[in-house]
């Protein structure tokens, strides 16, 4: 799953991938994520709520 897939189907903006020590401010949409990885969205409660639960 990209960064960009994480926006289109939660319609929300990711900031900030974090990975480890790495930090990654305005990722690519192209960016795959990987288990482990924070995130900080910018988005409505109802928007972060579908994120939370992996875009469902």
């Amino acid at each position: 799953r990209s960064v960009g897939d994480v926006e289109q189907s939660c319609d929300v903006s990711v900031v900030l991938v974090s990975r480890g020590q790495e930090r990654d401010f305005h990722p690519d949409s192209a960016r795959v994520l990987a288990a482990g990885d924070h995130l900080a969205v910018l988005g409505k409660p109802s928007q972060m709520q579908r994120v939370a639960k992996g875009g469902r």
